[in-house]
């Protein structure tokens, strides 16, 4: 109540034998009294207000709000030098002042030893007998979560029997505070609200020596439990994604449940109020702070020592029958919990890795860390999206449907919340799954505009390129950079190629697989390593089970490396898009093949800061194009005198520039040198910016009969179907063993 009681003497004698009284108008504290010997002139002394006690009797009595004058004397022989009032409020021992200030203190109104609480314990353990279970609370003793899940559903099941009437919460309870219901109070009137039923439900978790916390919301309050023994770091958590990231698949160390379907009329299961406290904190962005009860009793924030009438609470054999007759929820499919499988330790930044760097561009601009929703993207309804990978990886073909009631809107920046499994939404969108249709959030109208210009993109940047930038982002790290805390970003985890294709200008756009791999956000790992020193190199090859790509393994792997971020978390979200991948090719060349790399003299020369040179340069001989015998060279093509000699020294192994304007010759002559190459028993691999110059070139080669010798590797040339395609025209040639 006095947290810092101070006097000073301000005159310029020494004070001597004063004596500071403390006393209120009604008896709410004890007197108290404290001697200060002396205090010399300009001087202060603290006094210590310890000693100052509540009078508890008065507490425990009082009834309604009063209004408390506090006299704080200072005495010098019996007469008063100088005295001060203050003016407070004192509330009944059940009125918990809101999350405002001091929100922590509502553990101490968490009182696992009440007798009401023994009741419901023994009725609980009357529903594990009757199933077989074990009979005993020992908390984390079998190191199971499916055995704390089995606790928590016969405690729920046991509080839902006793019928308790639910009572809304007074608005603004959150700042405000309110009068709550104490455990006497509500075993007498089985009424309450969701605070009180949760207060309820946490004390009998910490009573079966579970680690509970209380959930606070807008305008609402529910529970969770630790799956392991644990805790938070600190008693009062306000950051939901702490949470979330432990409710999530692959992680499972929280569970969530709404409290107040125990009330009478509902016919809830335990099941379903798991669904329901978990879809609260996924779905909804009113999370207000979360407190942790054994956290709270670390800090020494212990039960009130509440007064109740009686001594013990007795079950009733009608109780016992009931509790008999009850059936719970006992087998719990928590599914695959993944350790950290994490490589740390930053690597030494080197000019290779600042060229590697400046290839994958780690700016804001990029859209491979920092999703921006345009026309060119296209967020699907949440669905499940190991099982949507799987079916894309077996050639499935998707349709892409409108929303039933969305309105045209001409914008095209949706982006929705993540939905739990238990929404409606989900579950309709995994029931469309079933018929290979994938639901979106936008009008017809609004749909097709997206998926038109979305497949113009991607099929643009095949003719330009030879490669499509078309994916669908599996998963998205939701994460905060440093220089804007406030505003959350979205990067892709997993990237599946697929491509966009209908039968007519009427019809709808079908999506399926590129028949490539699916790949992981490189970006992404690179931003991670040289940004956050997170370390994710297990994750550059994809962890695989029998259908493809283990994706519920890579979200949970993800999960734990960011499990101390604050805010930062894994929504299991799909985004279709186009993505820019220009320069990835050259970054995958330089991470994979360091050493080739540095083969080169001009590279090392450029590494080291120094001129490197193994092998003497000589300038290109001149040739006597008359001596040249015939059978030495294959020109399919009729040359000129410079072609000619293009193609003798490409077949001297000598590099060189060849340079001249458009219609000069330079494909013919490209054509001439890959065909003396295959006269010669060699290997050519020709690689162009543009697509438009390997297709000169590889019609030329089919002009002249070497089309089966070639290999396209590149745009949809480069799918196994092609690639099979073209090894097998390749073996029917005449003279193939």
């Amino acid at each position: 109540m006095i947290r810092e009681l101070v006097i000073c003497n301000e005159g310029a004698e020494d004070s001597i034998g004063l004596q500071v009284q403390v006393q209120s108008d009604i008896p709410c504290i004890q007197p108290f009294s404290y001697a200060v010997a002396q205090v010399p002139p300009g001087k202060e002394i603290k006094i210590p207000v310890e000693g100052l006690m509540i009078n508890r009797d008065f507490i425990s009595h009082l009834s309604e709000t009063e209004k408390a004058v506090i006299t704080i004397s200072v005495l010098q022989q019996d007469t008063v030098l100088v005295s001060e009032t203050v003016m407070i409020e004192v509330y009944p021992l059940e009125y918990f002042g809101g999350f405002q200030v001091l929100p922590e203190l509502i553990a101490a109104y968490v009182t696992p030893n009440h007798p009401y609480v023994y009741h419901v314990k023994r009725k609980a353990i009357e529903v594990l007998d009757r199933l077989r279970l074990k009979a005993a609370f020992d908390g984390y003793q079998q190191n199971s979560p499916e055995s704390v899940m089995q606790t928590m559903s016969a405690i729920y099941t046991a509080i839902q029997s006793e019928e308790i009437v639910y009572s809304s919460l007074p608005p603004g309870y959150e700042t405000t505070g309110q009068r709550l219901r104490l455990l006497n109070t509500l075993q007498q009137e089985k009424f309450g609200n969701c605070i009180d039923i949760s207060l309820l439900f946490i004390a009998c978790l910490e009573a079966a020596d579970l680690n509970p916390l209380l959930i606070v919301t807008q305008g609402h309050a529910f529970i969770g439990c630790w799956l392991q023994d644990d805790k938070f770091a600190e008693v009062i958590n306000d950051d939901k994604a702490a949470i979330t990231k432990r409710l999530s698949k692959g992680i499972r160390e929280l569970a969530a449940v709404e409290a107040t379907t125990v009330c009478k009329g509902n016919k809830v299961s335990f099941l379903e109020a798991l669904n329901m406290g978990e879809a609260q904190l996924v779905e909804k962005e009113d999370f207000i702070l979360s407190v942790d009860i054994r956290r709270a009793r670390t800090a020494r924030i212990r039960p009130l020592p509440l007064l109740h009438q009686g001594t013990t609470a007795q079950l009733d054999e009608a109780a016992a029958e009931e509790a008999r007759a009850v059936t719970i929820q006992h087998n719990f499919d928590l599914g695959t919990i993944y350790q950290d499988e994490l490589v740390g330790g930053a690597k030494a930044t080197t000019k290779q890795k600042l060229w590697e760097r400046k290839l994958l561009d780690l700016s804001l601009r990029n859209n491979l860390l920092n999703l921006r929703m345009t026309r060119n993207m296209l967020q699907l309804v949440d669905i499940d999206i190991s099982h949507l990978e799987d079916t894309l990886s077996d050639g499935k073909s998707f349709s892409i449907l409108p929303h039933a009631t969305a309105e045209p809107l001409r914008r095209y920046n949706l982006f929705a919340q993540p939905l739990h499994h238990s929404s409606p939404l989900y579950q309709m969108a995994n029931e469309e799954l079933k018929y290979n249709r994938l639901l979106t959030h936008y009008h017809q109208q609004d749909l097709e505009n997206i998926l038109a210009y979305m497949h113009k993109n991607a099929k643009q940047a095949v003719e330009e390129n030879g490669s499509s930038t078309l994916f669908l982002a599996v998963g998205l790290l939701k994460w905060y950079d440093i220089k804007t805390p406030e505003q959350p970003r979205f990067a892709p985890i997993l990237l599946l190629p697929v491509e966009l294709s209908r039968r007519s200008v009427n019809s709808r756009f079908n999506l399926k697989s590129r028949e490539e791999d699916t790949m992981i956000n490189i970006t992404l790992l690179e931003f991670l390593r040289q940004e956050y020193q997170l370390n994710l190199s297990g994750l550059e090859q994809l962890p695989y089970d029998d259908k493809g790509v283990d994706v519920a393994r890579v979200m949970g792997i993800l999960r734990r490396a960011i499990m101390q971020l604050k805010g930062w978390d894994v929504e299991e979200q799909l985004v279709l898009g186009n993505f820019s991948f220009n320069k990835l090719i050259l970054w995958k060349d330089m991470v994979q093949h360091p050493e080739a790399l540095l083969n080169s003299d001009m590279v090392r020369s450029l590494v080291e800061g120094k001129l490197v040179s193994t092998e003497s340069h000589t300038a290109i001989d001149e040739t006597d194009f008359d001596a040249v015998a015939s059978r030495s060279l294959a020109l399919p093509i009729a040359t000129d005198v410079s072609q000619m000699e293009a193609v003798i020294t490409a077949q001297k192994g000598q590099s060189y520039i060849l340079h001249g304007p458009p219609g000069t010759g330079k494909s013919q002559t490209i054509t001439n040198i890959i065909a003396d190459a295959l006269y010669r028993g060699k290997r050519v691999l020709f690689v162009a910016a543009k697509k438009a110059a390997l297709d000169v070139v590889h019609k030329r080669l089919e002009q002249i009969g070497l089309a089966p010798f070639s290999l396209e590797l590149h745009s949809n040339k480069s799918k196994n179907r092609m690639y099979w395609r073209s090894l097998q025209q390749h073996w029917k040639l005449p003279g193939r063993a």
